[in-house]
């Protein structure tokens, strides 16, 4: 169990707080550079930048850490307790709430910034470009993820209903179970404030029509001298 949770979490520890910021700051300053030349207005902040790459992730590590508490909560007072010979292991616990508390922290003290920042800007938060480009390629990676973790969910549980023996590998069902909830919550919550973040876009100006000329009493009437 304790292999596969600690692999789960570094896979998504390295994806979402490594990797992903490499291909998501370049795309947003391209995407922000050609709305610029459109627009005029400056959207790549210097300030905005950091808040929002080092905001993303603190909820990663936010993330991951309230899994780890999670899953090892579930194995405590599920019925999985009993395949295993002694106490339960309580370090995923342990660094589970050593992620959360200083990465909430973190979290809140930089959104507090960063809505202050667009307060004296008086810009509207949801319509900042970093919002858009880290919320969608956090939605591609807990979707992709999801969809292995819940494949290798149902796998897990197709097995354990074959076996006619329990294992200690069946604690891996639920640790799987605890990891498909906590992505499809944090995949709700990215895709709800992407999608408050094109719904709240600024909508074009259309130019008012012209209006017809309104027409005189004499026209299409014949007069007779």
């Amino acid at each position: 169990m304790s292999d596969l949770l600690f692999g789960m979490t570094a896979n998504v520890l390295a994806l979402g707080v490594l990797v992903f910021p490499l291909f998501v700051l370049p795309t947003c300053y391209l995407f922000s550079r050609a709305e610029e030349a459109r627009s005029g207005k400056v959207l790549f902040d210097s300030a905005q930048a950091v808040h929002c790459t080092v905001m993303n992730m603190a909820a990663w590590f936010f993330a991951i850490g309230s899994y780890l508490v999670l899953t090892n909560m579930a194995l405590h007072m599920g019925a999985d307790r009993h395949t295993y010979s002694g106490e339960l292991d309580w370090m995923p616990l342990q660094m589970g709430f050593s992620l959360c508390v200083p990465s909430g922290m973190a979290g809140l003290y930089l959104l507090v910034l960063w809505l202050k920042s667009h307060d004296r800007a008086g810009t509207n938060p949801a319509q900042n470009i970093f919002v858009r480009c880290f919320c969608a390629a956090n939605v591609i990676l807990l979707g992709s993820q999801l969809l292995l973790t819940a494949s290798l969910a149902l796998f897990s549980i197709i097995n354990r209903a074959m076996s006619s023996q329990r294992t200690p590998s069946d604690g891996n069902s639920l640790t799987l179970l605890v990891g498909c909830f906590c992505l499809a919550f944090f995949l709700a919550l990215n895709a709800f404030v992407f999608g408050q973040s094109l719904s709240t876009g600024e909508k074009p100006v259309q130019k008012p029509r012209p209006r017809p000329e309104p027409e005189s009493e004499e026209d299409g009437v014949f007069r007779i001298d």
